[in-house]
């Protein structure tokens, strides 16, 4: 198989400096990124460029690739992930994280991206009403247990520090091996949670715990015209954390009615009448919902 032109892979002269490489390297990086360069060779032009960069950006194989045209003693069949341990003199990592930082995204992920807060979770429950309040709408008040921010230390649980193994930054980064070389992914940070910061001194209210359960009087405002298993939705009334509080949901429940059936927006009833009335017409007293 006949050897590849690194060099001009790269498009670089063959006594190019390390600088050179390396800015080659990024310049064709950025432009055929599979994640960026939607076209279907990008990723095999992609792979190619790596492994240029890879052989090149070490002075031992680029040597050996001069004189034999090859990386290794057996012809070069393509990259390990390895390979890019000995570029020289630079960090693919410090590559990538400004090669692709004005795209939105980073393949190593953010340094400093601390682990939002967490929003509070909904709550759901459920209201009686009767045909009455559905005819004209009522307002109910509802008694709700629920977790909320502990006003003793704010959320945070009680005295903190800055988390040692991610320096605050609520991250830590996790290296892994692809085709396409030596790759890092951001996760959060098990020491501390992902919030860059650890309880030294625990809160005596919430015991560290960050939240507390209080007991809260809620109003309710039902419309005129619900249906049986209405959800009404009560914005910010459910169980507050750092992050913000979640919402609270109310499930209508209409209860049966002895004299009246409802369809949709109509009323059925039924009455006794005289057999003369049912036989020559007249006048009936029918019930009402208000009585």
């Amino acid at each position: 198989m006949m050897a590849k032109d690194y060099y001009k892979i790269l498009g670089v002269s063959k006594d190019a400096s390390q600088e050179e490489i390396k800015k080659a390297y990024k310049k064709l990086a950025k432009k055929y990124h599979p994640d960026i360069n939607k076209d279907a060779d990008a990723a095999e032009k992609f792979k190619e460029i790596n492994e240029a960069a890879a052989v090149l950006g070490d002075p031992n194989k680029r040597q050996q690739y001069d004189q034999f045209g090859t990386a290794d003693g057996h012809g070069f069949s393509g990259f390990s992930s390895g390979d890019f341990a000995g570029f020289s003199n630079f960090d693919f990592e410090d590559l990538f994280e400004n090669l692709f930082s004005g795209f939105g995204f980073s393949p190593f992920g953010s340094r400093r991206r601390r682990r939002r807060a967490p929003r509070g979770s909904d709550l759901i429950t459920e209201v009686e009403v009767d045909l009455k309040d559905v005819l004209h709408g009522t307002v109910r008040e509802l008694e709700i247990t629920k977790n909320d921010v502990c006003d003793a230390c704010g959320g945070k649980g009680g005295e903190t520090k800055t988390c040692s193994k991610c320096h605050g930054s609520g991250v830590v980064q996790q290296t892994r091996r692809t085709p396409f070389g030596i790759f890092s992914t951001t996760v959060a940070c098990n020491e501390c949670h992902g919030t860059g910061e650890v309880i030294v001194k625990k809160c005596k209210k919430c015991k560290g715990k960050g939240v507390v359960r209080v007991t809260k009087d809620i109003e309710v405002k039902i419309p005129a015209g619900v249906v049986d298993g209405m959800r009404l939705r009560v914005q910010g009334a459910g169980e507050r954390l750092q992050g913000g509080a979640g919402d609270l949901y109310v499930v209508v429940r209409v209860k049966k009615d002895k004299r009246f059936e409802r369809k949709l927006n109509d009323l059925y009833t039924k009455i006794m009448i005289p057999f003369a009335v049912a036989c020559l017409g007249g006048k009936v007293e029918v019930p009402l919902v208000e009585g």
